[in-house]
């Protein structure tokens, strides 16, 4: 009784997470064409959520197994039971949304796959006391085929300087090609954007939500609900609604951060940080890579003022995301342990069996 409970109350806090993702993430993704004039608010959310459904079903599920391969959860389970180990995927997932509210409230566009990380990371050794129960990814090091930590490290940092890179090489041969172009040339750019904004929203859909089916079918297989790792379409399309119930409640905050903040964005910048971001999210999730659209989206824009014009680019407001970005895996690695620790104390002052 006390397993099934558990379960459900983990699945529960997953799909919350997830809700917090839409509403944290999804306004980083509309946010281009919005503050370009390229479509209203209402439009863009609309035409995101359309993606956002299709892209859990029609992906993969290369970032999924990513996730849960961060933990030996097998051999946690040997050691302190199938009970610790939904604690534990609890304890990560709270901390995440702890994370992610914070920092939705304070209007930065911080990342949630690094808030996910910090906090499995955090209760995984608090439950066990032992480095050896996170798969580091280190022993036989291959940096062409990195695994455990070291592979979802390596995407979560590199790609924010791939999206600056893309960004910026994406707007200086744009620039190149509308050298010549008339005014004319922002409304084809305006229509454009809802080409690259669908393949953003698709790219971010397929990534996302493949950290929380990964951690649904873990909760699940942990609970005895199903009998292997396997991600039915009940699972996908329940994290897909929760994300996009998410971005239909706000998060408003954040696009004016990410749409103005760091720099003014016109349709050709727009479509510029689109395109930059879509082929590095979807590049990362074709090869199992879990990324922060919101990172990736925030670089891309940094690339693509940089490439107009260093100036107009406002670096104080890319310091305050910068900060953000490092804070975020230590703040969370701590609070997932905490909460671990507070809850592992509880259940055990109610005497549940730990």
């Amino acid at each position: 009784m006390l397993t099934f409970s558990l379960m459900v109350i983990v699945f529960l806090l997953i799909l919350v997470f997830a809700f917090f993702n839409g509403l944290h993430d999804i306004p980083n993704i509309i946010a281009a064409m919005i503050a370009s004039g390229s479509m209203k608010a209402k439009q863009a959310v609309i035409l995101a959520l359309i993606w956002e459904i299709i892209a859990p079903l029609a992906g993969g599920s290369m970032v999924a197994k990513a996730i849960v391969s961060l933990v030996r959860f097998d051999e946690m389970q040997s050691i302190v039971g199938k009970e610790s180990i939904l604690l534990v995927l609890g304890s990560a997932v709270s901390a995440a949304i702890i994370w992610n509210f914070i920092t939705w409230r304070w209007g930065i566009p911080s990342s949630s796959s690094h808030a996910l990380c910090g906090g499995l990371l955090g209760a995984s050794l608090v439950c066990v006391r032992r480095l050896s129960i996170i798969r580091w990814g280190i022993a036989g090091f291959n940096p062409f085929a990195l695994k455990g930590f070291a592979g979802v490290a390596a995407a979560l940092f590199i790609s924010p300087f791939l999206g600056f890179i893309a960004g910026f090489v994406v707007c200086k041969f744009m620039r190149f090609l509308l050298l010549r172009a008339t005014p004319k040339a922002n409304e084809k750019l305006k229509k454009a954007q809802w080409i690259t904004a669908s393949g953003l929203a698709f790219a971010h859909g397929t990534n996302a939500a493949q950290k929380f089916m990964g951690l649904s079918a873990l909760v699940l297989v942990t609970g005895g609900a199903i009998s292997d790792f396997r991600i039915g379409f009940g699972i996908k399309f329940a994290c897909g609604l929760a994300l996009c119930m998410g971005a239909f409640s706000g998060g408003w905050r954040i696009i004016k951060t990410v749409g103005t903040g760091i720099f003014r964005l016109r349709p050709e910048h727009g479509f510029d940080s689109q395109l930059a971001s879509s082929l590095i999210i979807c590049g990362n999730s074709f090869i199992g890579g879990p990324v922060s659209s919101t990172h990736v989206v925030s670089s891309t824009i940094m690339g693509v003022g940089t490439a107009v014009r260093q100036k107009a680019v406002r670096w104080k407001k890319v310091f305050e995301i910068i900060l953000a970005w490092f804070i975020t895996l230590p703040m969370t690695f701590i609070l997932g342990g905490l909460l671990y620790w507070i809850f592992h104390l509880g259940f055990r002052i109610l005497d549940f069996g730990f």
